[in-house]
């Protein structure tokens, strides 16, 4: 149970534990942040009789994000109350759990896309904090309901482009996070169905980012999104075929690595079509597809040759009715292919596979 400091010393001891983590947040020496923890250690010990570290964080949190949310308002890169709030987070550990609460409710203030770009890049990476926790299984019940608070007003909102490095840093940390939520063992996609789509929109914007990075992390968090039934039910078979140039576009990618990384990308969007696949209605997608696969299959990089050619196995096969499409689009480009074997081994492959 949370108690709120009304004794003289408990009032003292409230002012000495924000000072210690006012000093703490700006602490470069580790020297001085051990005698930092070490003080707080002490004033836990002798103001709540012998109480633990992360007992006197609970007793203490009611009235300190009483005191926070009322400047939260008016918070920037310099504030002090942002520097104990981060602080604060930083040192509580598990104990996050009995506050998520107050947490988010001033995340929602601090990360609107109008607030200090520096504030909200630093809140973006509390997030990623705080979803260490949603892997206890104590906390996952407590968690699930601020998981599309999180995602709708604190991560979409700073995926947005804009111009400048502060931006660009911005949405590099924004979708690092989306990626750490995605990969928590606890998270549920049918917990934010209802963002879904907006989540698709936003990150195929990111696909063109000029850093390295965020293009790698929006193709993952796509591979994560295609693969599950929840979230991929949210989108029908008309919406998806529309972002496939978006996705082959990453084929012509600076990097090997993201190249690569696309089709694996791929091989999970095409496994994301559900119901009954029009083979009439798409023809055209198809072909436009086979064609930008196999100029990539052509490629003097014989890693990507080989992932290429295994994603243009996924298509021909797990679509219906689609390999006979593939096996005439390999037909008419074989002859300018460096390898022609190599064609000839995924025609084979394909009808082996029907």
């Amino acid at each position: 149970a949370f108690i709120r400091p009304d004794t003289t010393q408990s009032v003292k001891s409230l002012r000495i534990f924000k000072c210690i983590l006012s000093l703490l947040s700006i602490a470069e020496n580790d020297e001085l942040k051990q005698q930092c923890k070490q003080t707080l250690n002490d004033l836990a010990l002798n103001t709540f009789e012998n109480s633990s570290l992360n007992e006197m964080y609970e007793k203490f949190a009611s009235q300190l994000f009483d005191d926070l949310k009322q400047t939260s308002n008016d918070w920037l890169r310099s504030t002090r109350d942002r520097f104990i709030f981060e602080t604060f987070i930083m040192q509580a550990g598990s104990s996050n759990r009995f506050f998520l609460k107050d947490i988010i409710e001033i995340l929602r203030i601090v990360m609107k896309p109008d607030r200090d770009p520096e504030v909200r890049n630093q809140c973006l990476l509390i997030i990623a904090n705080l979803l260490q926790f949603i892997d206890d299984t104590d906390t996952t019940v407590i968690i699930s309901p601020y998981l599309t608070i999180l995602i709708d007003e604190c991560i979409l909102p700073n995926m947005q482009w804009k111009a400048g490095r502060i931006a660009a840093a911005i949405r590099a940390t924004a979708i690092a996070t989306l990626w750490s939520l995605f990969q928590a063992k606890s998270f549920s996609f049918e917990q934010c169905t209802s963002s879904m789509k907006e989540i698709l929109l936003a990150v195929l914007g990111m696909l063109d980012d000029d850093d390295r990075l965020t293009r790698m992390n929006s193709c993952y968090v796509l591979q994560a999104l295609f693969s599950n039934d929840d979230a991929i039910r949210t989108i029908d078979n008309d919406q998806l075929h529309k972002i496939y140039p978006d996705l082959l576009k990453r084929l012509d990618d600076i990097s090997d690595d993201i190249r690569l990384i696309i089709c694996s990308t791929l091989n999970a969007y095409v496994q994301a079509f559900h119901g009954n696949f029009s083979i009439e209605l798409y023809r055209s997608h198809l072909e436009d597809i086979a064609k930008i696969l196999l100029i990539h299959l052509d490629d003097q990089n014989s890693q990507i040759q080989n992932t290429v050619f295994d994603t243009i196995v996924q298509f021909a096969t797990q679509l219906e009715n689609a390999s006979e499409t593939f096996i005439n689009e390999i037909r008419n480009v074989k002859h300018k292919h460096r390898n022609q074997i190599l064609c000839d081994t995924l025609i084979e492959r394909i009808q082996q596979s029907k």
